[in-house]
């Protein structure tokens, strides 16, 4: 199938809003959507998982959404030396996971608004690895055993 086809499925119909960090960055994968979808209804907003006031404030531009029937949280961060959100957790913790469990609970409402609602978490496939408690040493912070954790 050809990629316009595929996006032109995929954007049949729906309103997409992409919450992004890099508005620009967004705003260039929208007009690149649109190009290869004419119809497509989708717009960029921002939104940084690892700052609670910017999610908040994405969660209330969304006010005169109805209801939201998927919510596909996509965003992630990774291999960032040590360091905090503005809200004092560690930044992998704080982005790819309180960010999106906050986001999709602010958004719960609207999602059960939807007849059949839909929450979608991709993660990278990294979990496969041993991990590595981030949260509790500062020192080697970038340290990766690349073996799956079953064979270790």
């Amino acid at each position: 199938m050809p990629k316009s086809d595929k996006i032109s499925t995929y954007f049949s119909g729906a309103k997409v809003i992409m919450a992004c960090r890099d508005v620009k960055r967004g705003k260039a994968v929208c007009d690149e959507i649109r190009q290869e979808c004419m119809t497509a209804k989708i717009e960029c907003k921002y939104c940084d998982l690892s700052s609670f006031a910017a999610i908040k404030q994405f969660v209330a531009e969304l006010e005169s959404e109805s209801q939201i029937d998927i919510l596909i949280n996509n965003a992630g961060v990774m291999m960032l030396p040590f360091n905090k959100t503005v809200d004092g957790f560690e930044t992998h913790f704080g982005n790819n996971y309180l960010g999106h469990f906050m986001l999709t609970m602010l958004l719960l409402d609207k999602l059960k608004n939807a007849q059949q609602a839909r929450v979608v978490n991709v993660i990278s496939s990294s979990y496969m690895r041993k991990s590595y408690n981030c949260c509790k040493q500062k020192t080697n912070f970038l340290v990766i055993k690349l073996c799956p954790q079953k064979e270790i």
